[in-house]
C-alpha cells in the first residue's frame, strides 16, 4: 500500500511513460509531484498531482534548488532525450539530457532514485532464449543506448538504495498526443495509411498499466529492490513489430492489408537498430509479484 507521507517526484511527466506513471501512482494513493521539462504535463496529470514544476535538470544548480523546494522522498527519473535520431545527430545534447541530468539528481540530494532505462542497452545480436536477463552484460550500439547505459552505471555506483528499471516497447492510451508506437500505429491505420512494420525486429511490449504496477511494486518492496537493483519491466510475449501490428489491427478493426511486412536488413536509419532486445521478466514476476498482461488482454483493457 502507498505511504501517505511519502512524496514521489516524477521527472519527465510530460512524456508518454511519465504521464501515465503520474496518473496511475496518484490513483493508487501515492503523493506525487511532477516535473514537465520543456512543457507542462497534460491536464489529466496536473489534476491529480500535488505540484507541477519545470526545470533544466542538466543545470546542477537548478536541479539542486528544485529538490530543496519540492522536498521529495524519492525520485522516479523518466526524463530523457529518447529520440534515437536526435541523439545521433547531437550526442552532446544526449549526454546532457540522459547522463548529466541523472548525475545532477543523484548528487543534489541523498534520495533513492528509480532510473527508467531501456532494453536498447543490449545490442540484440545474440538474445538468449527467454530474453536478456538483468545480469547479462550490456552492449549498447547507439548514442541513445550508450547514454542510458552510462547513466545506469552512475545510478548503481552512486546510490545503494536506487534501482534501474529497464522498459521495453511501452504501449497504452494516448494522453494529449503522447501515444508512443501504438499511438502512431493506430493514427496511421485510422487514416488508411499503409505502414511498414519489421518482421525481424523483436521486443517484449509492456502495457502502461503494467509499467505503473511494476514501479509501484519497486517502491513498496524496498527490501527486494535492494536485492534486485536492476529490474526488467517487460511483457510476457516476444513479438515482432509486424506481429504486434497484426494484433492491433484485429483488436481495433483495422484493415490488415495496410500492414506492410518488411525487413530491418538494409533499412536506412540514423541510429543502429537492434534486431532482438527481448527481455526476461522472471525477476519481475517471481520477486515483485507482477505478471504483465498479454498484448491481447491489454488491448482489450484499452477498449
Amino acid at each position: 500500500m502507498a505511504d501517505d507521507n511519502v512524496l514521489v517526484l516524477i521527472t519527465g511527466a510530460s512524456g508518454f511513460v511519465g504521464s501515465h506513471l503520474a496518473i496511475d501512482l496518484a490513483a493508487a494513493g501515492h503523493r506525487v509531484a511532477a516535473i514537465g521539462g520543456r512543457s507542462l504535463p497534460c491536464r489529466d496529470v496536473r489534476q491529480v498531482v500535488e505540484s507541477v514544476w519545470q526545470c533544466d535538470l542538466a543545470d546542477s544548480t537548478a536541479a539542486g534548488r528544485l529538490l530543496k523546494e519540492v522536498k521529495p522522498d524519492l525520485v522516479i527519473h523518466c526524463a530523457a532525450l529518447a529520440r534515437a535520431a536526435e541523439c545521433e545527430e547531437n550526442p552532446q545534447n544526449a549526454h546532457l539530457a540522459n547522463v548529466v541530468a541523472t548525475r545532477n539528481l543523484l548528487l543534489a540530494a541523498d534520495l533513492p532514485i528509480v532510473f527508467i532505462s531501456t532494453d536498447l542497452v543490449f545490442d540484440g545480436s545474440v538474445a538468449p532464449q527467454g530474453g536478456f536477463r538483468e545480469k547479462d552484460p550490456v552492449n549498447p550500439n547507439s548514442v541513445y543506448a550508450r547514454t542510458k547505459a552510462d547513466a545506469e552505471k552512475f545510478v548503481l555506483d552512486t546510490r545503494s538504495a536506487s534501482a534501474v528499471a529497464r522498459i521495453c516497447l511501452v504501449f497504452g492510451d494516448d494522453l494529449s498526443g503522447h501515444g508512443g508506437f501504438l499511438g502512431w500505429l493506430r493514427g496511421s491505420l485510422a487514416k488508411g495509411d499503409t505502414v511498414k512494420l519489421f518482421t525481424d525486429e523483436w521486443r517484449t511490449p509492456i502495457y502502461t498499466k503494467d509499467v505503473s504496477r511494476s514501479i509501484a511494486a519497486i517502491l513498496n518492496k524496498p527490501e527486494i529492490s535492494r536485492k534486485h537493483r536492476i529490474v526488467h519491466l517487460a511483457g510476457c510475449e516476444r513479438v515482432s513489430r509486424f506481429e504486434f501490428g497484426s494484433q492491433v489491427a484485429s483488436r481495433f478493426g483495422f484493415d490488415h492489408s495496410l500492414l506492410n511486412p518488411t525487413s530491418v536488413t538494409g533499412f536506412s536509419s540514423p541510429a543502429p537498430r537492434s534486431s532482438d532486445v527481448s527481455l526476461s521478466n522472471q525477476v519481475l514476476i517471481d520477486e515483485f509479484g507482477v505478471e504483465p498482461m498479454t498484448i491481447r488482454s491489454a488491448l482489450a483493457d484499452m477498449l
